[in-house]
């Protein structure tokens, strides 16, 4: 929770993390090296055959480095494992490194939603189908 406090701009009650594992545990996943945790992703079905990325964090200083792929990669395959073959996700509009991340992993931008976040900042709504 630390790393997400860091690193996320949303701050996130540790029964959030609960939660989201108990409904959802092959969606939560992490990177460590040693006892080190380096990044981590969340991520759930919301209907049938679709899923939502709800969070992916990776330490600032090991950005780019491919963790986030990684992370990223290994949740779309726990997805697909489980017939889930449509995600979304949300994020700020003004985060210009992950919108290039998310694109370059095939993700396209679908909407703008309004406020999305809790100091009223605008989302993108992106989508990727597979």
């Amino acid at each position: 929770m630390e790393l997400a406090r860091h690193t996320l701009t949303e701050v996130y009650s540790p029964s959030t993390f609960i939660a989201i594992y108990e409904r959802c545990p092959e969606g939560c996943l992490v990177a460590i090296d040693g006892k080190e945790l380096l990044g981590f992703a969340m991520g759930m079905e919301t209907s049938s055959g679709k899923g939502r990325i709800l969070m992916l964090a990776v330490k600032p200083k090991l950005r780019r480095r491919g963790i986030g792929s990684m992370l990223l990669m290994a949740l779309v395959r726990q997805f697909a494992v489980r017939s889930i073959f449509s995600l979304t996700l949300e994020m700020r509009t003004t985060n210009i490194g992950a919108l290039r991340f998310y694109q370059a992993h095939g993700f396209e931008v679908k909407k703008i939603i309004p406020k999305f976040y809790t100091d009223d900042a605008d989302a993108y709504e992106m989508c990727k189908i597979f």
